[in-house]
């Protein structure tokens, strides 16, 4: 079993509800968000943090925006 599942199976079987009840309802209900969304939450605020640096970084940051912007694009291209 891997591990998606296992933590599924834990968060439907600690409130006490059936396995095939939908994994969403289950884990809204514990407040549980999955990785990637929490990835997607935490994406501008590292971008934020980046920007707020010193501007001794200035033109790293610059460089690294660009590359995080192509990143976005690439992934948004490819799919799930």
């Amino acid at each position: 079993m891997n591990r998606k599942r296992f933590v599924r199976l834990v968060a439907k079987n600690g409130q006490g509800f059936h396995v095939r009840t939908r994994t969403d309802k289950s884990l809204s209900e514990l407040k549980l968000k999955s990785l990637v969304s929490q990835i997607d939450y935490r994406k501008p605020l590292f971008l934020g943090a980046l920007c707020n640096m010193s501007s001794q970084c200035e033109w790293y940051l610059y460089g690294l925006l660009i590359l995080t912007v192509v990143c976005g694009f690439k992934t948004i291209e490819s799919g799930p």
